[in-house]
């Protein structure tokens, strides 16, 4: 059997009853954190400049971007809602691949599922479907592609949400086969574009590929069943043809959304930067030490962190997101990383600049080797009298091992809404929604603000 038909025969035949309870309600966790990242980000000017390329672009339908009014095709929702998820670089991360599945796979599969009068059990399980057919192919793939350049959000992407929009658009085993190969085939991502519009809007283009490849099969176009292993394929190409195949057999008995688990964001920068940036914070707090008081801050950091914070001296709100100096020094100056904080203003306060020109960053092969801390740090701060503070976070807060509480991503679920001046009440009763989504009977009118 191909990879495709591995992926397809149990996206074809999984029901929500499949599924162990701690595992869907993770995957709830996902949701809710994702659609309030959507709402958030989508207020945003780069937000609002997706929603307007793709109601330019696409035709108008039924299909919502939460927090917005808009009305759309799938994959036009789907290319709105996926940037706006990313736009801030405040939406989940697995370590199985390095990247950001919930942004991909989420927009895709509910706007298909609104197109396709879902319930909210069906939705659900082609969400969870999505995600664990993401994080298969990147378990099967490894993290190489990441370190050779390529953005694995996108290459993994977009086939493992086909799976989950070919579900939902109730495609069978052998069409769901061919939209994943139609999306693998496509599949592409470069992470040149880091710190720039293009990152989040890729999420974006990710999502639509992933409807996009679907829809083609519904309406009777064939495609690529051996994407992945043909000579001229998907592994090949982009993954010096190496697949660890047994990774698929896997798919329903280990559930990546609980194994390895989600890092979901307390911070919105990229996922390298949080503990860097919580440890200088924690030092300084239980030092006593205010920003004069400073004289270097140090972070050593393992390979993958140094290869994503690319920007030392960053000139744009979005390169900020990719610096370690940024991140340090707006803890250190605003006790905190919120929305609001990824900003021209904040980049131009003096007071974070001169913060920012004391962090330096070092890699650390031990860290490196870890599996506990894939983005640690061990950071030292030395004082303008002389004294040295240090301390290591494998963890930072957020991480499967430190995770959030309920009560913590709600909370963040509401702050995200309050950020895109939302009205509180509209906002609790969509949360109280999203905690029992799979009780609901349709999906059409859910996010849509009043």
């Amino acid at each position: 059997m191909t990879i495709s038909g591995k992926i397809a025969a149990w996206a074809s035949g999984l029901k929500l009853a499949d599924v162990p309870e701690d595992v869907r309600h993770i995957a709830k966790r996902c949701v809710i954190d994702t659609v309030g990242v959507i709402i958030a980000g989508g207020s945003t000017g780069l937000g609002r400049k997706a929603l307007a390329l793709a109601q330019d672009q696409y035709a108008a339908g039924i299909c919502e971007v939460p927090g917005t009014a808009a009305n759309l095709s799938p994959t036009g929702a789907a290319l709105a809602g996926g940037t706006a998820a990313h736009a801030l670089d405040f939406d989940d991360t697995s370590y199985t691949g390095i990247m950001h599945g919930s942004a991909v796979s989420l927009p895709a599969v509910l706007g298909v599922a609104q197109k396709s009068g879902r319930n909210g059990e069906d939705f659900l399980a082609d969400f969870i479907t999505a995600v664990e057919a993401t994080y298969a192919i990147a378990m099967m793939c490894s993290t190489r592609q990441y370190y050779d350049g390529w953005w694995t959000s996108g290459t993994f992407g977009v086939p493992g949400a086909a799976a989950g929009t070919g579900r939902a658009y109730g495609l069978s085993e052998e069409q769901i086969s061919q939209a994943i190969g139609i999306a693998a085939v496509q599949a592409s991502g470069m992470k040149a574009m880091f710190g720039t519009d293009t990152k989040p809007l890729l999420a974006g283009r990710a999502a639509a590929l992933s409807v996009e490849s679907a829809a083609a099969v519904q309406h009777g176009l064939t495609g690529p069943v051996v994407g992945f292993e043909e000579h001229r394929g998907y592994l090949n190409l982009i993954n010096h043809g190496e697949a660890d195949i047994a990774q698929l057999e896997r798919l329903g008995t280990t559930w990546r959304l609980k194994d390895p688990g989600i890092l979901f964001k307390p911070f919105p920068i990229c996922s390298a930067g949080h503990a860097g940036a919580e440890l200088a914070g924690q030092l300084a707090a239980e030092n006593g030490l205010q920003p004069n008081d400073i004289a270097s801050v140090v972070c050593h950091v393992p390979e993958v962190v140094e290869v994503s914070l690319v920007y030392d001296d960053p000139q744009t709100p979005q390169q900020a997101q990719f610096s370690m100096p940024f991140a340090v020094a707006c803890v250190l100056v605003n006790g905190t990383i919120a929305p609001g904080h990824i900003s021209r203003q904040t980049l131009d306060d003096p007071a974070v600049r001169a913060e920012m020109a004391k962090v330096s960053m070092r890699r650390d092969d031990e860290l490196s080797a870890s599996p506990a801390a894939p983005e640690g740090a061990r950071v030292v701060i030395e004082t303008t009298d002389g004294r040295s503070v240090s301390g290591v976070l494998e963890a930072p807060t957020g991480m499967p091992g430190n995770p959030l509480s309920d009560e913590q991503l709600g909370a963040k679920f509401l702050a995200c809404c309050a950020f895109a001046d939302a009205q509180d009440a509209w906002a609790n009763r969509l949360l109280e929604t999203l905690w029992a989504v799979e009780d609901q009977a349709e999906l059409t009118g859910l996010f849509v603000r009043s």
